[in-house]
């Protein structure tokens, strides 16, 4: 198993050297492990090895390394905004035969591009540089139901629908204080079926 976590990640792997402790039984070659020890190998101590660095290259000399740099950073997140609207946006693939069905497709697209930058915007004046997949994924166990059930008055049966959210989690709160909102954004509605 040890052999198989090696394969699967090699560039950890290269770190440690890894030392499987077999189980001591009388007689016989034990299968079963009492412990794994792993040390880090001492030509990788020097956290510096492992520095990195970027090279940004522009012709414009007008701006200053912070500016190159926030550029940069501006254009990955861009970049994830079109993802996002591909895919959790639904601007992509697009099914629509006609022109203006495709247009309006695209007009539903652009705004929710907006809202999206701008609750990301929103977070990261709080120093929260989640991404909006990130967002979505965290608030996405937040859920908004839907309850039906049948009350018998005078004679008569009336199919009501509660609509309520799920309770908040901790991390669910600190992004909705952030963003401006309510721990619950939805207040309780109940509506009886004629």
């Amino acid at each position: 198993m040890i052999g198989r976590v090696r394969e699967k990640y090699p560039g950890a792997s290269n770190l440690y050297e890894v030392e499987v402790i077999p189980e001591e039984n009388t007689g016989k070659k034990s299968l079963a492990a009492k412990d794994i020890v792993w040390t880090k190998r001492p030509q990788y101590d020097d956290p510096a090895k492992f520095d990195g660095c970027y090279v940004l290259r522009t012709d414009r000399l007008d701006l200053s390394d912070k500016q190159i740099w926030e550029t940069y950073i501006m254009l990955t997140r861009i970049e994830n905004a079109f993802r996002s609207m591909k895919s959790s946006l639904g601007l992509r693939p697009n099914f629509h035969q006609k022109e203006n069905r495709a247009d309006a497709h695209m007009f539903i697209s652009v705004p929710a591009y907006h809202i999206l930058h701008s609750i990301e915007y929103k977070l990261r004046q709080h120093a929260d540089h989640r991404t909006w997949a990130t967002v979505r994924e965290v608030l996405s166990t937040h859920r908004r139901l839907t309850i039906e059930y049948d009350v018998k008055e005078h004679d008569e049966l009336q199919r009501h629908h509660l609509r309520l959210c799920s309770n908040p989690e901790p991390e669910h709160m600190e992004i909705y204080q952030r963003l401006g909102l309510k721990d619950v954004p939805l207040p309780r509605q109940l509506y009886v079926a004629k």
